[in-house]
């Protein structure tokens, strides 16, 4: 009852918090749309070699018809088959498919947005290319980077600063030069990535979650210089455990996710109300993720994450929950279960239904047209 009353606030901050939940909600969703186009460019491009090739194939069609002298209703309507279809005939319960299509996308779309994948893949591989080609491979747009730093400023990932634990070498990241630490590879035989070499392979195509495992100006400071060359602050979401350093980074970019991890109920309730704050993120083990606290921070206008859920229960009971996001090892069972049981427990958001019916329309006004 009196974490309950905690959150009961007079009206005008109650308007505030809906203000700060719509503006989080507003970058959210230009952030998917931002890949969605990406994405939909890929697919115009592909598309258009398709046709390409299939023009090729079909202008000996259509010069024999023309040849042939059929009347021109006839000549017209066969060569657009050709042309568009290959020559193949397409029936309407081919087109009526699409709207299976359609719901389908939505369904992945929105399983997406909740899983964020923990070190690309936590295990022997973790950090590398390796992990996270998995875990895009599986679904994934969410990748984690714990970062750290070299002695000379250059970022590079890590879960620690003792490079024993991922190298054997009994070393600490911080006072070794960047050129050493290329020279180390793990037990399983892998690089240590710099920050840098991870934004060059997967460019815009996902969103990186950074953690910084290392608080120090110097860090930070590294940290500004690679978003500002590379121009990807609306790509990344950093989470720290540091309030201080989240407010100076939304200071400078303000288009950048926050992610503020909280270790005990203290934390998280006078982290509320800091509007450089956009998700309230805390450990699984803790016992925060309690429905009261999820409540509280929707209330406030925030988002609400769990680290690190691995297993079919507590990823139901995540979602049965209402909580936002998740990091977790196993980034194909947890898609699995948001594709299976999310789409049935989650609520349904007014952006998701307004796609639901525009794309569920569309495919019914392509199924009628064809059909006719």
């Amino acid at each position: 009852m009196e974490e309950g009353r905690r959150f009961k606030e007079p009206e005008k901050k109650k308007r505030k918090r809906e203000k700060q939940q719509k503006k989080l909600e507003r970058k959210q969703e230009k952030k998917l749309a931002k890949k969605r186009r990406r994405k939909a460019r890929k697919k115009r491009t592909i598309l258009w070699i398709l046709i390409i090739v299939m023009l090729c194939g079909s202008a000996g069609a259509a010069y024999w018809l023309i040849q042939y002298g059929i009347d021109n209703n006839r000549r017209h309507s066969m060569v657009r088959s050709v042309v568009i279809t290959g020559g193949v005939t397409v029936s309407s319960a081919v087109i009526n498919s699409s709207q299976n299509t359609a719901l389908n996308t939505i369904i992945n779309e929105t399983a997406v947005t909740h899983v964020y994948s923990h070190r690309g893949s936590a295990g022997a591989n973790e950090h590398s290319f390796a992990a996270y080609d998995e875990s895009i491979a599986a679904g994934s747009i969410f990748i984690e980077q714990d970062v750290i730093r070299s002695e000379d400023g250059v970022l590079f990932v890590a879960h620690s600063n003792d490079a024993v634990v991922m190298t054997g070498t009994s070393a600490l990241y911080s006072v070794m030069k960047a050129e050493e630490i290329d020279k180390l590879r793990t037990h399983t035989g892998n690089k240590i990535l710099r920050l840098s070499e991870v934004f060059d392979r997967y460019g815009k195509d996902v969103t990186y979650v950074i953690d910084l495992k290392m608080r120090d100006e110097a860090t930070v400071a590294a940290l500004e210089s690679l978003v500002e060359q590379y121009g990807n602050q609306e790509d990344i979401i950093v989470q720290c455990k540091s309030t201080e350093i989240l407010k100076r980074l939304d200071e400078k970019f303000p288009d950048m996710t926050k992610l503020y991890l909280c270790y005990t109920q203290e934390d998280l309730n006078g982290c509320l109300d800091m509007p450089y704050v956009d998700i309230v993120s805390v450990p699984a083990y803790s016992g925060l993720m309690a429905d009261f606290n999820v409540q509280g921070v929707h209330e406030h206008g925030k988002k609400f994450n769990v680290w690190t859920i691995d297993t079919e229960d507590k990823i139901k009971q995540a979602i049965d929950l209402n909580v936002d996001t998740y990091f977790t090892n196993n980034t194909p069972l947890a898609l699995s279960i948001e594709k299976s049981y999310g789409i049935n427990h989650r609520p349904v958001s007014e952006n998701e239904a307004a796609a639901a019916d525009a794309n569920g329309a569309d495919a019914a006004d392509a199924s009628g047209t064809d059909a006719a």
